[in-house]
C-alpha cells in the first residue's frame, strides 16, 4: 500500500497496477468534492478513522465505497438515525 498525504488543490496523478491500494490522507481539513478519474476500472472508497452516527459517545471506523457519478440517480431515500432531531441533512457532491 502506498501512503500520501495531498494538498488540497494539487493535482496528483498516480500509476498503479491490479491490486494496487493508493491511500491519501488531506493535509488539512477533508477531500470532500476530490475528481478522481481513472482510464481503467476502480474502487474509490472513503471513510473516517473514528466518527460517531447518532447519538451517544460510541465513535467506530467508516467506510463507505463510492460509486461512479455515472451511476447516480435523482431520487434518493434515507432513514432517520435514531435520536436525532428531525433536521436531517444530506449531502450530495460531484
Amino acid at each position: 500500500m502506498r501512503k500520501q498525504v495531498v494538498t488540497v488543490g494539487v493535482c496528483l496523478s498516480v500509476s498503479a497496477h491490479s491490486g494496487v491500494v493508493y491511500f491519501c490522507l488531506p493535509a488539512v481539513g477533508d477531500l470532500t468534492g476530490t475528481l478522481v478519474e481513472s482510464t481503467q476500472r476502480i474502487a474509490v472508497l472513503s471513510g473516517n478513522v473514528r466518527t460517531a452516527v447518532g447519538s451517544g459517545s460510541s465513535r467506530d471506523h467508516l467506510v463507505a465505497m463510492l460509486p461512479p457519478t455515472e451511476s447516480w440517480g435523482r431520487l434518493y431515500c434515507t432513514v432517520p438515525i435514531p435520536g436525532a432531531d428531525n433536521s436531517q441533512s444530506l449531502m450530495s457532491t460531484s
